[in-house]
């Protein structure tokens, strides 16, 4: 970023020859100025601005930017000559009303309006001058990703079915498929699963083990541990309208690597996987219901207004969020951070979340995953975006973030499943060994409807 204060305007999206084209216009909002490298944030690949990406919250589904151009972003440009361009995607399906725009480092843009034909632009001069690519495009489905902040339950929500994964190092004693004393708090992760979906559909319980042991031993014991959760679960629920099947794969389909003992932990787990018959009963609530005690907070406090002061590598980083909107079952964000008075430079583990969340990424994502909204307990992640390899990109800064002194804040942008709360707590709850994760926390945080 610049430093300068930029005003955006973003609509309408045109479908048009077989892809979806969203107009935008950028300018300072005093004076002239040039975006030059700054655009850099975008990742410009070439011919048109890269990694922005456009939303469909309804459909729950995300599109990669294919096309466009990036003439004029290196020339000075003012409020009376702004900065135009057309960023192209894969068309949207008939009938979509309206899609959101994902802008890296500057924010989520919602409701912006799709039609068929508009006189804003020129339509044909837009497309003549782009060259869309929409072999990797999308649509790609979005992913919510939920669960209890001490790791023994996560809930993943996604498109057809709802996965919540259990800890069997606390639904179980060790190296026994014996429930704990434990369990039933940690199944009621799939019992509230289980109440948003009252027609039932299809129920998978499968339990997986580390590589600990032999191959024999760890398929056993994977099996009797699924057969005594979908037994406990027929106790704590209503399974007539559910087509249970139990399964055990042992040590053969690891989470991760079975190289730490971190990694161990996280692979040893039990899945219960959901195929509701009639999905939408699920829509318009939350993932994952919040309650329970909210942790201690691992680094310094403040309310999301005024924001806090947090120690960075022996400088002081300034972070606020004033509020999120609430947009068709999703919260949105820009969390500013700021420098008083140095650069500062973020490793790739500035964001990192601990090791039994950050698996779900892999170890050296650069994104800025470890954003996360509280619920009692529960803690939300940031919404991620399934990659056509099966991979996870949560829907925040891709890259490693610089502050480059007093006149260059940087946004970042955040996509959230819905709390269902009215205020809302962010919070950063570092890496545990690693000292160089970032450990902060904002309360009070307005929720307002976009």
């Amino acid at each position: 970023m610049t430093g300068e204060e930029w005003t955006i305007n973003v609509g309408p999206a045109v479908v048009a020859e077989g892809v979806t084209l969203v107009h935008m216009s950028l300018f300072p909002t005093e004076g002239e100025a040039s975006l030059g490298t700054s655009f850099s944030s975008f990742n410009i690949p070439g011919d048109f601005i890269g990694d922005i990406r456009m939303l469909d919250l309804g459909a729950s589904t995300c599109y990669l930017e294919s096309g466009g151009n990036n003439e004029g972003v290196f020339t000075s440009v003012s409020a009376e000559e702004p900065l135009v361009l057309n960023p192209v995607f894969a068309a949207v399906p008939e009938g979509t009303e309206e899609v959101a725009l994902f802008l890296p480092n500057f924010g989520v843009f919602p409701r912006v309006p799709v039609v068929g034909s508009t006189d804003v632009f020129d339509v044909g001069a837009a497309l003549a001058a782009s060259s869309p690519d929409l072999e990797d495009a999308g649509p790609f489905p979005l992913r919510a990703l939920v669960g209890s902040d001490d790791g023994s339950s996560a809930t993943e929500d996604e498109g057809d079915s709802t996965t919540v994964v259990l800890s069997s190092d606390v639904t179980f004693a060790s190296d026994s498929a014996e429930l704990s004393a434990d369990a039933d708090g940690v199944l009621a992760s799939v019992t509230a699963a289980l109440g948003r979906f009252p027609s039932g559909g299809g129920l998978a319980v499968t339990g997986h083990t580390d590589d600990v042991d032999s191959d024999a031993h760890n398929q056993e014991l994977s099996e009797r541990r699924a057969q005594a959760v979908g037994d406990r679960l027929g106790q704590l629920a209503d399974l007539s309208g559910w087509q249970v099947s139990l399964a055990g794969k042992g040590e053969s389909e690891p989470r991760v690597p079975n190289d730490s003992d971190e990694n161990r932990a996280v692979n040893r787990r039990v899945e219960v996987v959901l195929r509701p018959s009639d999905r939408a009963e699920g829509e318009g609530g939350p993932v994952a219901a919040g309650g329970g005690e909210v942790p201690e907070p691992a680094g310094p406090v403040g309310t999301g207004a005024e924001g806090v002061d947090v120690t960075y590598k022996g400088k002081t980083l300034h972070v606020s969020l004033e509020q999120v909107q609430r947009v068709d079952g999703y919260l949105i964000g820009r969390v500013l951070l700021s420098s008083d008075t140095d650069t500062v430079h973020f490793e790739l583990q500035a964001f990192h979340m601990p090791p039994r969340w950050q698996s779900y990424w892999g170890i050296v994502t650069t994104s800025a995953c470890s954003l996360t909204l509280l619920n009692g307990a529960i803690r939300y992640l940031p919404m991620q975006r399934v990659g056509s390899s099966g991979g996870l990109w949560p829907m925040t800064n891709r890259s490693a973030l610089s502050v480059r002194g007093p006149d260059t804040p940087v946004l970042v942008p955040v996509v959230w499943p819905d709390t269902g709360q009215d205020t809302v707590t962010l919070d950063l709850p570092g890496n545990g060994k690693d000292k160089e994760a970032i450990a902060l926390r904002l309360t009070d945080i307005p929720v307002v409807e976009a």
